[in-house]
């Protein structure tokens, strides 16, 4: 009948909290999401509902903030996976393989949908492990999977991608096994 009136949320200490870890859910976010838009808003979406649990959340934040973040963005790709995708056209792959600037971005761009074909568990592995940059041992926990489906998962999402974009692009995510 009535709803519960939150504790006050300490202004100062969510404030200085969320200009911290802004960046680094947002990084995370567009990596999960189908563009930057949904990402921030993935991301605001996750601050509201911390803001709401602060009293249980302002003990580990950044590590409550990842959880709801991760929850959002499954929902998120539950309620899209019935729309189609629009794959890259020809002419940006072959910018791509031109001398042209652009295909860096081209590159990035077929990277980040190369991340977003992969099966969700994997998505959410290899954004936590190289983007996150959380070892085996926090990405476990967070994701409340044994250390060595951690470790498979990686092992699976990495040849996947490779397959997909080039060795030489995957180097730098590599580098921080």
């Amino acid at each position: 009948m009535f709803k519960r009136i939150p504790e006050r949320v300490d202004d100062r200490e969510f404030r200085c909290f969320v200009l911290e870890a802004a960046p680094i859910l947002l990084r995370a976010a567009v990596m999960m999401s189908r563009d930057r838009a949904t990402a921030e808003d993935l991301v605001q979406t996750t601050f509201v509902r911390v803001a709401r649990r602060w009293a249980t959340a302002h003990e580990a934040p950044l590590a409550y903030s990842r959880r709801v973040l991760i929850n959002l963005a499954r929902d998120d790709a539950r309620r899209l996976a019935r729309r189609p995708t629009v794959p890259l056209l020809e002419e940006h792959l072959q910018l791509a393989a031109s001398g042209d600037t652009t295909g860096q971005v081209v590159d990035r761009l077929m990277l980040l949908e190369a991340v977003r074909e992969l099966s969700e568990p994997q998505r959410d592995v290899i954004v936590l492990r190289f983007y996150l940059e959380l070892s085996v041992e926090e990405t476990s926990k967070l994701l409340q999977i044994p250390e060595g489906t951690i470790k498979s998962a990686t092992s699976r999402a990495l040849a996947k991608l490779a397959s997909v974009v080039s060795p030489d692009k995957l180097e730098p995510i590599q580098g921080g096994m």
